[in-house]
């Protein structure tokens, strides 16, 4: 369920569609729906404020009733401090509050809104939305995350390296040459490269290289001209640049 503010106010945007996490009815027949607002907090909103974009309700909602208050939730916000842990930072509520948030992302991604995201979106959508490909394991999109690493670490790796660090470990994900090429042209071009990088980069051309071993019956040593080959292809990218 999707929702879009029909005015500009304080932490919402006018042309954003919000998540909704929870739908409240009250006593007085007041209609609340808990979103997360423009500055990352969970509120809640009276539903009248708000245009309904996608009225699809999750098939993982499950109802919880709280004094006269009717709520459609989330099993994971289920219990009836939930909310209380998570205002306080309880490690374990903010963990399901995050899972939750990863799965909805990840129900509503098409390519239109991939790209959106990868161009006009903060670091932290980003991320999220390179957790929730990686989390369902969708390849529909690894020539767009190439595309947008190659961009990052031309740029600047270090500034960008976490966003490199969510990018790595989804294409790591997968085996392809296109991914070979991406993470070769890190090692060529990068004039500093961050350890957790380095180490999701290693561990994919190792495990490249096992499956290539057992495919092909070669013995181990053949393991390093197989590696040496990157190599030499990156020192290659790095002298043409």
């Amino acid at each position: 369920m999707q929702v879009k503010t029909k005015r500009n106010e304080l932490g919402l945007s006018i042309n954003k569609y919000y998540f909704v996490y929870e739908l409240i009815s009250m006593e007085n027949n007041q209609l609340l729906i808990r979103i997360e607002n423009n500055d990352k907090r969970i509120f809640t909103y009276d539903i009248k404020k708000f245009d309904i974009m996608d009225g699809t309700k999750p098939e993982r909602w499950i109802t919880v009733y709280s004094g006269n208050q009717v709520i459609k939730t989330f099993s994971e916000f289920s219990e009836l401090d939930f909310w209380e842990k998570f205002y306080n930072d309880d490690p374990d509520a903010l963990i399901k509050f995050h899972g939750v948030k990863v799965d909805m992302f990840a129900m509503n991604i098409n390519a239109k809104k991939v790209n959106s995201i990868f161009n006009f979106s903060d670091c932290d959508e980003q991320t999220l939305l390179l957790n929730s490909l990686k989390s369902n394991l969708n390849d529909e999109f690894i020539n767009t995350v190439i595309e947008y690493s190659r961009v990052k670490f031309n740029n600047d790796a270090t500034r960008y390296r976490f966003e490199l660090e969510s990018a790595f470990q989804y294409l790591s994900c997968f085996e392809d040459e296109s991914i070979d090429d991406c993470f070769v042209e890190f090692y060529g071009v990068s004039d500093f490269q961050t350890e957790r990088l380095n180490e999701i980069v290693n561990n994919y051309f190792s495990r490249r290289i096992t499956e290539w071993r057992v495919k092909t019956k070669k013995p181990a040593i053949y393991s390093m001209t197989f590696f040496a080959q990157w190599k030499k292809r990156a020192y290659m990218v790095s002298t043409s640049h």
